[in-house]
């Protein structure tokens, strides 16, 4: 995907990611027990790294400036065509005369090749904060943890 398309995605998403706990905390906000559990979440979200920087990056974007990445970029590039084989002998004799030999007896035999050529680009992207995990696994990673705690308060406290 391209550089700032991707920029843009990544903010929407961010955007959006934040806005399921504002939702939560304002539909479930005057049932019974939801602030005492709703912070105990909170305490846990804070303690998880990858989800700290999911708020504090949607926070830059939407409050500072736009987020910007490292990219590692992998192009696969390759390459083929077809040889046919063909053995072409001369014959030179001793009264000067010459015969050719063809493995193909006429040239019009010869298949017709082309070269093939397949190049694969392939986009990842790092926060500074984790060099070692993509942008992408990290947001799919909090979304499964998102969606867990949206399960359990939907399940806990009923929906709205």
């Amino acid at each position: 995907m391209e550089r700032v398309a991707f920029r843009y995605n990544l903010s929407a998403f961010l955007t959006a990611f934040r806005s399921v706990t504002f939702i939560m905390r304002k539909e479930y906000r005057e049932i019974s027990g939801f602030r005492e559990w709703y912070c105990k979440k909170q305490i846990e979200m804070k303690k998880d790294e990858k989800m700290k920087l999911l708020k504090e990056k949607r926070n830059i974007t939407i409050h500072q400036k736009p987020i910007y990445l490292r990219a590692h970029v992998n192009v696969n590039a390759t390459s083929s065509i077809g040889l046919v084989p063909n053995i072409i002998i001369h014959h030179a004799h001793a009264n000067g005369t010459e015969e050719r030999y063809s493995s193909m007896e006429e040239e019009k035999e010869r298949p017709q090749t082309q070269a093939k050529s397949d190049v694969n680009v392939q986009w990842r992207w790092y926060f500074d904060e984790f060099p070692d995990v993509d942008v992408i696994t990290i947001c799919e990673e909090c979304l499964k943890r998102m969606k867990d705690i949206v399960s359990e308060c939907k399940k806990k406290f009923g929906t709205s």
